[in-house]
């Protein structure tokens, strides 16, 4: 889609908070969280300034899934330091993504970077149809039906493909941290 000589999906734009359901898929996939890990939504401190949530407030702890789930900043900062090999940036990277080259650290997690659309429904895509030793499918629930294989390359063009839920990242809807649970 051009409008005015302008690709309405290859210009960049701020992702939002788009990105934190990789970085939970990611640390599930490193073993640094599970479902019902308490993460603290509380404020911090960095040397370039203090992160918010969209509703400047502060939950206390909460587990991994509601985090996801309310989609809140803070909770996510944490998993994300920890992630190993690079990170979401080098996930990103490697992935295809045309990312700014000055994109790095909590920038990623509080979507104030900048990336195509098509980029973005690229990793999508790959989480409802995932090719050999890309995301994991391991963290589906029991019983959750196959989605087709049918695959398409947005940069190729073709048709629009709906993903629906993205098979990778389910977690439980009570958000109940559960025995066991650790807090960070």
């Amino acid at each position: 889609m051009y409008i005015d000589g302008v690709s309405g999906t290859r210009a960049r734009r701020s992702p939002g908070s788009t990105l934190k359901p990789f970085i939970y898929a990611l640390a599930l996939d490193a073993g640094l969280i599970q479902p019902q890990t308490l993460l603290d939504d509380a404020p911090r401190r960095f040397a370039r300034g203090s992160p918010e949530n969209s509703d400047r407030q502060f939950l206390g702890p909460i587990s991994a899934s509601e985090a996801l789930r309310r989609s809140r900043n803070i909770p996510a900062i944490e998993p994300a330091n920890r992630l190993p090999g690079g990170g979401l940036e080098a996930f990103l990277r490697s992935s295809g993504v045309d990312l700014p080259q000055l994109s790095h650290g909590l920038v990623f997690v509080i979507g104030a970077t900048e990336m195509p659309l098509e980029d973005l429904a690229m990793l999508y895509e790959e989480l409802a149809y995932p090719k050999q030793g890309s995301l994991p499918r391991r963290h589906t629930r029991q019983g959750d039906p196959q989605l087709p294989a049918k695959r398409v390359n947005p940069r190729q063009g073709g048709e629009n493909v709906a993903v629906g839920e993205a098979h990778g990242l389910r977690f439980g809807r009570d958000g109940h941290p559960g025995r066991g649970a650790r807090k960070y």
